[in-house]
């Protein structure tokens, strides 16, 4: 059910794009399945590779900086979210040329 809402969600939002012409849209899944089909080629030629190397402690240890990765990322929104005009006074300051004048 969530691959079909994903796929008409994709059609309702670039089939007006498109002025729902109708090869167009083929076009543009075509593009979107040749993608998936080589990047799917991509990660199985990868993972042969690397199943010599997938020895459980390197396992662990990649599950290690992934999760520290997501724990820091998770920090950084959390903040965000609690100090939302700190994070644009930041921003201002970073990026001076975009910053919004009220």
């Amino acid at each position: 059910i969530g691959v079909l809402g994903f796929w008409m969600m994709i059609i309702i939002t670039y089939g007006p794009q498109m002025e729902m012409n109708t090869s167009r849209i083929s076009v543009f899944f075509a593009a979107i399945l040749v993608f998936y089909l080589a990047f799917d080629v991509a990660k199985i030629l990868l993972a042969k590779q690397l199943k010599h190397k997938l020895i459980p402690a390197n396992i662990y240890k990649i599950k290690r900086v992934i999760s520290m990765v997501i724990l820091i990322f998770g920090l950084f929104f959390i903040l965000q979210g609690f100090f939302p005009k700190e994070k644009e006074m930041i921003t201002n300051k970073l990026l001076p040329d975009t910053a919004i004048t009220e």
